[in-house]
């Protein structure tokens, strides 16, 4: 008895959990309907600004990206690539700029590193993919400070922002003492290859349509997004830099940048426009569980300290709480929903004492309930993202397809978690750019989701043959894993 009445209680805790998280969602979607006008200070002088490109294997786009960033109106800088390739992207970028590299240091985790460079173009190269990106970071930072750079702003290879965005993000950093990064707005491409990238671009976009401009406007936790933002030198040094190894190392800094009392600010007219989201399944699946390991990673090292923290306001941390958690109720209703089909047999069968009906089967069907009620919250924020659009405001119709494919990941991602927990050491995935056709198909995958997909209809089959009443919310569990089955 007082086992059901203490599950009961967790039970419930859980639900409240995950209505809060959910609740906080919306509240930031509603949030970034208002728009606030930032007076910005005018910058004097002209501090010289390093513009990074972080690289490894994407000779595709990394050549169209550098000539992009050449060209930018702001013209006390430096572009910077950051090169770790191994398939000939380095000499291909020697190549064309017709740099001349000579041995700039080596060490026993970096092996040898070389420089290139012209009057605006440096390429720093490492033999060794050390700490992946955040090592490749580590390196490009270290060459900042050695040369006295103050600002520095970041890109992946495949990202191409405005022109003039120096001069529009730099006032942030004289206008707020405590700023120690700008994010600014990341667009994928309304052209796409296939219908499925077409479907998936809508979520990441809702991000910075939707997510961070309600953030800003509420004073909330900001997140630097891994790439199309601009930082403090200084406040990255303070804040202890780039950890080598991290796989998610934009969530990792963020965190430690606002406990070390820096922040975050959020510009919306500021643009960048990359490369669409992995044109297949397979790919798109591994990005994600990446990003769901590297956030619990970082949750576990840092939530609680930011939480106790006294540099920290309550709307920051309840940001942050939602950043650091922002997975875990899905994953955590995809286990309840388990969790409760095998209870109910077991209650049926007299195999658990039915006193603990009330804890497992009356308390369990909340969570059918929660489960479409996030659903349907999802919706509305991809809804008023897509209606924010100047064009193809059409995709609004793509919505609960794209909400649909999304909770597909959700086994994916509570093994990812899993992982997490267990401290499992796991390699980085590299996405590939539209432009490459290859998929690492994953077989197993597929094979997880369809044995996941049988056992789940069955059990709702054998629970109807007990007489137990199925309800139209029972399809969504069973139709979310035959939608990883069919695009995997």
């Amino acid at each position: 008895m007082i086992f059901g009445i203490l599950f009961f209680l967790f039970y419930i805790l859980s639900f409240v959990l995950i209505s809060s998280l959910q609740f906080t969602g919306i509240i930031y979607a509603i949030a970034s309907l208002f728009r606030k006008d930032i007076r910005l200070k005018e910058v004097f002088g002209n501090p010289k600004v390093a513009v990074i490109v972080a690289c490894r294997n994407e000779k595709e786009v990394v050549i169209r990206t550098i000539n992009h960033l050449l060209t930018l109106t702001y013209k006390n800088k430096e572009v910077i690539v950051g090169d770790d390739s191994d398939n000939g992207t380095y000499e291909l970028i020697l190549k064309t700029f017709g740099l001349v590299p000579k041995l700039y240091k080596e060490t026993e985790k970096d092996g040898k590193i070389y420089l290139a460079k012209n009057k605006n173009l440096t390429v720093i190269h490492r033999e060794k993919n050390f700490g992946f990106k955040a090592g490749n970071l580590k390196l490009c930072h270290e060459y900042i400070e050695d040369n006295n750079v103050p600002f520095y702003s970041l890109f992946d290879a495949d990202w191409l922002p405005d022109q003039n965005f120096i001069e529009k993000v730099l006032p942030y950093f004289y206008t707020f003492e405590n700023a120690g990064c700008v994010q600014f707005k990341r667009l994928l491409p309304q052209k796409v290859s296939n219908f499925f990238t077409r479907v998936t671009s809508l979520s990441p976009e809702t991000a910075y349509q939707v997510d961070l401009p309600g953030r800003a406007n509420l004073r909330s936790f900001v997140l630097f997004c891994g790439s199309s933002g601009m930082f403090k030198t200084k406040a990255v040094t303070e804040s202890g830099g780039w950890q080598p190894g991290n796989l998610t190392e934009d969530i990792d800094l963020s965190l430690r940048l606002y406990l070390n009392g820096y922040k975050i600010y959020f510009d919306r007219k500021t643009r960048s426009y990359g490369e669409e989201t992995p044109n297949h399944f397979s790919n798109f699946i591994k990005q994600q569980a990446r990003w769901q390991r590297g956030t619990l990673d970082s949750a576990r090292e840092y939530l609680l300290p930011a939480i106790f923290s006294k540099k920290l306001p309550v709307n920051e941390k309840i940001g942050l709480i939602y950043q650091s958690l922002i997975f875990f109720p899905y994953l955590l209703v995809f286990v309840f929903i388990l969790f409760n089909i095998v209870v109910d047999i077991l209650l049926f069968h007299g195999l658990l004492p039915a006193s603990l009906y009330i804890s497992f089967g009356k308390t369990g069907k909340l969570f059918y309930w929660l489960a479409f009620v996030m659903f349907f919250f999802d919706m509305f924020k991809l809804g008023v993202s897509v209606l924010q659009r100047k064009n193809n405001k059409k995709d609004i119709l793509l919505v609960p397809l794209t909400t649909l494919v999304y909770w597909a990941l959700i086994p994916s991602g509570f093994w990812a978690n899993i992982k997490s927990l267990f401290n499992v050491k796991e390699g980085w995935f590299l996405t590939p750019k539209s432009k490459i056709k290859k998929v690492n198909k994953s077989y197993s995958q597929r094979i997880c989701y369809l044995v996941l997909f049988v056992i789940i209809y069955f059990t709702y089959v054998y629970e109807f043959l007990l007489g137990y009443t199925l309800n139209w919310y029972h399809i969504f569990l069973p139709a979310s894993l035959l939608v990883g089955v069919v695009l995997e």
